[in-house]
């Protein structure tokens, strides 16, 4: 693809709390298109259990889409980074939402 993840971007990446593992990953899903996991694990220099591992953290943060094929391997692609923020955005302001929810409900208990 060519696209390369910027340097402001592993800074902003960090600032999200992923780990340097984690955002190695992520430019290599992004620069490369969809991948196995297998082929993540031989390019990043780890074990193919370790590879799963980064790449359902990644996942779960959004920053990255799992494909199943019908009849053949998973494929893994980096969402872009806009989105990907966006969405971890959009999770922390619910997240923050509910807190404040929460503690409205525990201050009346109080009363």
């Amino acid at each position: 693809m060519g696209h390369h993840v910027a340097a402001m971007d592993y800074s902003a990446l960090r600032s999200l709390g992923l780990r340097s593992s984690e955002i190695r990953c992520y430019a290599l899903l992004y620069d490369s298109g969809p991948i196995l996991a297998s082929s993540l694990a031989t390019q990043l220099g780890i074990l193919r259990p370790n590879a799963y591992l980064l790449l359902r953290r990644l996942e779960a943060q959004q920053f990255v889409h799992r494909t199943k094929c019908s009849l053949g391997p998973t494929l893994y692609t980096a969402q872009p980074i806009a989105t990907a923020m966006a969405q971890l955005h959009a999770q922390q302001r619910q997240s923050v939402n509910s807190l404040i929810a929460n503690q409205e409900i525990s201050n009346r208990d109080i009363r």
